[in-house]
């Protein structure tokens, strides 16, 4: 008792802050356009490094969903029950949690910056900072709504939950935002010396747009109306030719590859990727 008891004096009396010296506090953010752009070149980094990323877990959701990848170690409990579904797939599921999680994080961070876009005063820096922050705020609302009916689209305490058709007409707004801008404006070598090297501002931003428009439209049932109009437009308007792509190493290796091939934790279920009916490829084509 007398343990504890000295225990807690210490702890209660103990004055101390302790911070997290990788992470810079929020108002250093929002008032410095450098440190706008760290927090911007980190989104990458959040969607798609690790077994935790959205990258990893709507891949394999994805996946798992029409059957086309098979777990191949019966120790990754969260894949397992992610494959299994039904009632295998409890609400504390690390898979579904971590699916949840980051994407909510992605959305804070970017909107962040989307939100402070005043502090830069280059209007080529503005358009920089807002067209990467857009691409991943668009990405981590798409992703959500690709697997969750109702989603939180604003901060704080008992937020209120929204369809995930208002999730993506969210995500639309701000891609065609940025859209508008890059039309004239170019964004600064600034920005872009300090986001990741390997994505097209301009033609994700169209490619983003063809396909959350046309995710809307199946949601919603208008394909032939406004949203499948627009799916289509901004689709033949993104190039066929520049291509963006998530660049990896050896110190942030791409989580997909990492986790089939080093570890083995999943496969394909077979060489058809599970497609049935009809719709499988012909093996010598």
């Amino acid at each position: 008792g007398l343990l504890f008891i000295a225990i807690s004096a210490t702890i209660t009396s103990c004055s101390k802050e302790y911070l997290d010296p990788s992470a810079a506090p929020v108002p250093s953010v929002i008032t410095n356009v450098d440190a706008l752009m760290n927090l911007s070149a980190g989104l990458q980094r959040r969607f798609t490094i690790g077994r935790q990323s959205p990258l990893y877990t709507a891949s394999l959701g994805g996946a798992f969903s029409v059957y086309a990848l098979n777990t191949l170690n019966a120790g990754n409990l969260t894949e397992v029950a992610a494959q299994a579904g039904k009632g295998a797939l409890q609400p504390d599921n690390g898979f579904v949690i971590q699916s949840w999680q980051q994407n909510l994080l992605l959305k804070v961070e970017a909107e962040t910056i989307l939100d402070n876009l005043g502090v830069a005063l280059d209007p080529t820096d503005r358009v920089g900072l807002k067209a990467h922050a857009s691409i991943f705020y668009a990405l981590s609302l798409g992703t959500l709504a690709q697997f969750y009916e109702q989603i939180p689209l604003t901060k704080g305490l008992n937020a209120t939950f929204s369809p995930r058709a208002d999730a993506l007409l969210k995500a639309i707004a701000a891609l065609e935002t940025a859209d508008t801008d890059l039309a004239t404006t170019t964004p600064s070598a600034k920005l872009l010396g300090k986001i990741p090297a390997g994505i097209d501002l301009r033609n994700t931003i169209k490619a983003l747009l063809a396909r959350y428009y046309n995710m809307h439209s199946m949601i919603t049932g208008t394909y032939n109306a406004t949203s499948g109009n627009k799916a289509i437009a901004f689709a033949n308007a993104a190039s066929l030719t520049i291509k963006s792509e998530f660049r990896f190493s050896a110190v942030t290796p791409n989580p997909l590859g990492e986790q089939n091939i080093t570890v083995n934790v999943y496969g394909a279920i077979d060489s058809t990727l599970g497609l049935r009916n009809g719709l499988a490829p012909t093996p010598t084509f």
